[in-house]
């Protein structure tokens, strides 16, 4: 019961990154986006950002859509809050050229959707409070006409992202865990040990502290299921980067190996222990 629990609990969060490929897709192929990117006008921006907001209003699951600049400067940005979709003004916009989304999403081959680690929202350069859990989808647009592109970044609220992941029920006693490939809780049955691998203070908090030699075989293998003195461990694991190649493939009809590529130790483990 246990291994389908996980399972389930890995094609939840599989489906939740495929309905997000298929929107980052759909938005990179508005007319407004590449109008704007050619003739970057007030009258262009303007019919764009209603796009976005029309898009926010409906989905409700993302908390911003932005188009950047090649540089990293936000030109167009929506957020989504408490139910509204609202156009951040153009004396807010930001430079994000210093954010590791911006670097990778440039650096992956054309027409590959970009993935972020499962990671903390950061504003003016610190962690935003209330904690604000973010994956973010990216992919590179180009303009044509030879005048620079620019990059559609798409966050997923991580509530949203777990909320079918949170559905699946497990056996009674059972606690589970989505952990980073390092080890760090994403989620667990303890909130105060979330986030060590960004938050101070929390540095120490792994699963592999907790168990060691548990965590050794866990780390080593994609999935399994073995009992300890510590209880029943049963895992699987989840490659971002390989689901959202995939579904990309599949979405666009492009075979090109560069747009599916391998899983390697960019993984997230889903963990259930029964005492």
């Amino acid at each position: 019961a246990e291994v389908h629990n996980v399972q389930m609990r890995k094609s939840s969060l599989s489906g939740a990154f495929r309905t997000a490929v298929s929107d980052i897709l759909y938005l990179s192929e508005l007319n407004e986006v590449r109008g704007y990117l050619s003739e970057p006008v007030d009258r262009v921006r303007e019919g764009l950002t209603w796009e976005f907001i029309s898009f926010m209003r409906r989905r409700m699951v993302y908390d911003q859509l932005r188009l950047l600049s090649e540089d990293g400067m936000e030109l167009v940005r929506v957020d989504y809050n408490a139910g509204e979709a609202i156009a951040v003004p153009a004396a807010r916009l930001q430079d994000k050229s210093d954010r590791y989304y911006v670097r990778e999403a440039l650096a992956c081959a054309p027409g590959m959707v970009y993935v972020s680690p499962f990671d903390l929202n950061i504003e003016g350069g610190e962690v935003e409070r209330p904690l604000k859990p973010l994956v973010r989808f990216a992919v590179y647009v180009p303009s044509g006409e030879g005048k620079d592109g620019g990059i559609i970044v798409l966050n997923l609220r991580g509530d949203e992202l777990l909320r079918g992941f949170d559905r699946v029920r497990s056996s009674e006693g059972a606690g589970v865990s989505l952990l980073n490939g390092d080890g760090y809780w994403l989620q667990g049955t303890d909130r105060s040990r979330e986030w060590g691998f960004i938050l101070p203070g929390r540095e120490g908090n792994r699963f592999g502290s907790l168990y060691p030699s548990e965590w050794d075989r866990i780390g080593s293998s994609e999935a399994g299921q073995f009992e300890t003195e510590n209880g029943l461990f049963s895992y699987a694991t989840v490659y971002p980067l390989q689901e959202v190649g995939e579904a990309t493939c599949e979405l666009t009809g492009l075979s090109d190996p560069q747009l599916a590529p391998p899983g390697g130790s960019y993984g997230w483990k889903i963990v259930s222990r029964l005492p």
